[in-house]
């Protein structure tokens, strides 16, 4: 239905402030992994499905979710995407950071903080991971704004204000810490140093960092990845680091003293140096803040561990108290849930979370609980579960004044209402209702209360007489739809020319069409000349079931077009399970139909493998068949897996309905890891015998990065090549190069292991 207004007055008020502890309301709702979700609504952890998901790789390490302060979800994010609470990506939040930037594979790689004393907006930190390009090996900060007033109260991306860069030279940790004084920290770590960093968040906006320098470990790759945690009393931070390393102290994890006031952090202390090819991954606080675990990650074998410290002993001592809760294979993010259970992926199926049941219990006591979470089916737990979200301290008292009239012409009294978003109110008259009945002129008070809000209003009421406000608007007849005349917002009473009382009138021809509003000393009176009609009637079809993506289309010429996720073209592909909708707008006009599409989703994509030929094929092709979907492999069998001990061609059918989709998958065998011969000689004298200087490469090699380059005596590179069929053949800049011995480097990756070589060498040049 299209609604005409004649001006929009809007009045802003204050802010939102959150209950600041780990089992808030803002924290009952996880989504994370693969479709996965689960909601703490009820008191113990129910699953659902989101639609959360990597964005650009398999794995998902970085994730973040928001609900209000009643445990409602708002959004969820991966930092490079952003879905709202109807499971849709938010119209501007497909991708919010700069193209090439991933948050995927980043240990902790989206925060979500409140935006302090401002109702409805978030600020999402989006960390880019190291491990690809533009990163360098060292991640950026950015930053950007959700308005959930936007986009019918499920909330935008404010354009202009995403992936605005913050900071650089990072390592993968982040966090945030709820603050003293209404305000929040934002942390993170320097890369390869000791410096922490506390971004300040406030009513004033994002403003610089404070800077503190502690920590105890040192190298290369020291401080790279492994995530960063705050107690719930947020007065102690462990940091991890996880990088792989033989060197002494350089991965581990440490605890240090953090004050919420100022945003320092200190007096770092090992708690664990970490066994040789050992990291330490993720942490997590008991609730009573009496016991920290940490993730061990082996990078030499496939058992991790779950470890124990205990927090109530010295300083010096914590180190000792080790206790190894489990032997663990599937690596994970720790989460300390609003039940004050911690959650981690399960090692029975990507289908359940583990849990610790009674975390600030010592040893086994604290029992460690296998599959106490069934996920839905089709979602999956990877290795992250959704960063901590800190609320809100309580504001200062706010006083606001404000000047009313009562008009004698119109009205002897009126009612005053209370600001929106208080839940306890005192009158100057005594009485503790949201509204009051104002007879005369005088001054007028009320105290409005939240749990840590408190606002004082000062009305000074006079007589003053009457003013006359005169409006007018033009616009059209809209069809297929009915045209709702609205009167002005905010006045007491309305009379059409019809003589309707009401605030909205119907109109369905062309016309003009008038209102006059009254509220207590101004009279205004609109004039709606409404001038054509505009046709706007098509359909998108009945909701129907399809086997492969179709294309929606609207056939209106010169009109405007929005589709659900923002798409503006007139035809849409529908290539998934969802509700579609399109707004076509042309004039003033606007209309809007929606269809609901099942997508019968048998699609295969299985890979073609390649087997070491070392080791005997012994492998199981897994098909897409979903429940009621049958399949039919080549050799005649009919189960969701076939099993493969030998090389060949394998291809299966899956049909469900009217639907029927089919695979190949190629098995074959290749080399584990190819090692590249170097001559120590050549003669490059074109008698078509060792001209060439090149390694001698094993047949059926398969290489992922090549590079040779040859220096002469004094350093001089004279010759390069990316290509490993390509050699040196003596020449350097045009000219013969002298006789003499050279130096070689060869660095490539290859096999099916991908191992990294370097090998050097010396070479003579013969003439």
């Amino acid at each position: 239905m299209k609604k005409v207004y004649p001006l929009l007055f809007l009045l802003l008020t204050l802010c939102t402030v959150a209950l600041a502890q780990y089992n808030a309301g803002q924290s009952k709702v996880w989504a994370f992994g693969s479709n996965a979700g689960i909601n703490f609504g009820s008191g113990n952890p129910v699953s659902f499905t989101s639609s959360i998901a990597p964005v650009n790789g398999g794995n998902l390490e970085a994730c973040a979710t928001v609900s209000d302060a009643s445990g409602n979800p708002l959004f969820y994010c991966t930092g490079n995407r952003v879905w709202g609470s109807d499971g849709l990506v938010m119209p501007h939040g497909n991708n919010i950071l700069p193209p090439g930037v991933n948050t995927d594979s980043t240990t902790q790689g989206v925060v979500i903080t409140p935006v302090p004393g401002v109702a409805n907006k978030y600020y999402i930190f989006s960390l880019q991971q190291t491990n690809a390009v533009p990163a360098g090996g060292q991640c950026r900060l950015y930053y950007s704004l959700v308005d959930m007033s936007l986009h019918n109260s499920y909330g935008d991306v404010v354009t202009g204000q995403s992936g605005v860069l913050l900071d650089s030279n990072l390592s993968e940790a982040m966090t945030t810490v709820q603050g003293d004084y209404c305000d929040v920290w934002v942390l993170v770590h320097g890369l390869r140093n000791h410096v922490f960093k506390a971004w300040h968040i406030t009513n004033m906006g994002i403003s610089a960092p404070v800077l503190s320098n502690t920590g105890n470990f040192t190298g290369s790759n020291a401080y790279i990845s492994g995530q960063m945690k705050c107690s719930p009393n947020r007065r102690r931070l462990v940091v991890c680091t996880n990088e792989y390393s033989t060197a002494p102290m350089s991965m581990g994890a440490e605890l240090c003293d953090f004050d919420p006031a100022t945003g320092n952090v200190s007096n770092a202390i090992v708690v664990d140096t970490s066994a040789t090819h050992y990291g330490i991954y993720s942490a997590a606080f008991s609730g009573d803040n009496t016991k920290l675990y940490l993730h061990t990650r082996s990078y030499t074998s496939t058992l991790h561990s779950i470890l124990q410290y205990d927090l109530s002993l010295p300083a010096a001592t914590i180190i000792g108290s080790r206790y190894t809760v489990r032997l663990k294979l599937h690596l994970s993010d720790m989460k300390l849930g609003t039940d004050s259970k911690i959650y981690l992926a399960s090692d029975d199926s990507s289908r359940a979370l583990d849990c610790i049941a009674k975390p600030g219990f010592t040893g086994a006591a604290c029992m460690y609980t296998q599959s106490a979470v069934i996920l839905q089916p089709g979602t999956a737990a990877l290795t992250g579960l959704p960063n901590d979200f800190a609320t809100v301290n309580p504001t200062d008292t706010l006083h606001v004044v404000k000047d009313t009239s009562i008009c004698p012409a119109t009205s002897t009294q009126f009612v005053m209402n209370a600001p929106p978003n208080y839940n306890r109110f005192h009158w100057s008259n005594g009485s503790t209702a949201d509204t009051a009945l104002i007879t005369g002129p005088g001054k007028y008070w009320l105290v409005s209360n939240t749990f840590c809000d408190v606002r004082v209003d000062t009305f000074n009421v006079t007589y003053n007489n009457v003013d006359t406000l005169r409006n007018k608007v033009v616009s059209n007849i809209c069809e297929p739809n009915n045209t709702t005349l609205v009167g002005p917002p905010g006045y007491l009473s309305y009379l059409w020319y019809n003589g309707s009382p009401t605030s909205t009138q119907e109109v369905n021809t062309p016309g003009t069409y008038w209102v006059s509003s009254v509220k207590y000393c101004s009279i205004r009176l609109d004039t709606f000349v409404m001038q054509n009609t505009v046709n706007l009637s098509f359909t998108l079809g009945n909701d129907t079931m399809i086997c492969d993506p179709v294309i929606l289309s609207v056939s209106l010429p010169n009109v405007n077009y929005r589709w659900q996720d923002g798409n503006r073209n007139a035809q849409y592909v529908a290539d998934h399970s969802g509700t579609y909708f399109v707004t076509v707008t042309d004039k003033g006009c606007s209309y809007t139909d929606t269809i609901h599409i099942t997508y019968n989703n048998i699609d295969q994509d299985m890979k073609d493998v390649v087997v070491c030929e070392d080791k005997p094929i012994d492998l199981d092709l897994a098909a897409n068949v979903p429940k009621g979907a049958s399949a039919l492999w080549n050799d005649g069998s009919t189960n969701a897996k076939l099993h493969v001990e030998q090389e060949g061609k394998y291809w299966v059918t899956v049909s469900s309905g009217a639907c029927a989709k089919s695979d190949t998958v190629n098995v074959s065998t290749g080399l584990c890891d190819c090692v590249v011969l170097m001559p120590d000689a050549f003669t490059p004298n074109a008698d078509g015998k060792n001209d060439i200087f090149r390694g001698i490469i094993p047949p059926a090699c398969r290489f992922y990065d090549y590079s040779l380059a040859v220096y002469n005596r004094w350093g001089h590179r004279v010759f390069q090549s990316k290509d490993p069929s390509e050699g040196w053949n003596g020449l350097y800049k045009g000219q013969q190069a002298f006789a003499d011995v050279y130096m070689y480097i060869l660095e490539y990756s290859a096999g099916l292991k991908g191992e990294k070589h370097v090998q050097k060498g010396d070479l003579t040049l013969v003439r």
